[in-house]
């Protein structure tokens, strides 16, 4: 279901992971043993940061990863 779209610059995956608030993965389907990824960023948008190690999170960081990652975990979605 989900490939790449010869050189034409287009992806199409499967949401995968959604990192941050503000980016998603998506995994291609592909023949190879190990399907592409790409990691996307959505622009003119800024989310609250995850905390690294030590630190905190910044406010409604996590909440808002967790609203994105339920709207788009497992759909598929095409980029450029």
């Amino acid at each position: 279901m989900a490939s790449t779209a010869g050189n034409s610059g287009w992806f199409r995956g499967i949401v995968k992971a959604v990192p941050s608030g503000d980016s998603l993965v998506i995994v291609g389907g592909s023949e190879a043993e190990i399907p592409p990824e790409k990691t996307i960023t959505l622009s003119s948008l800024i989310a609250p940061k995850l905390a690294r190690r030590g630190s905190i999170d910044e406010p409604f960081a996590w909440e808002s990863r967790e609203f994105l990652r339920k709207l788009c975990i497992g759909k598929v979605l095409s980029s450029n």
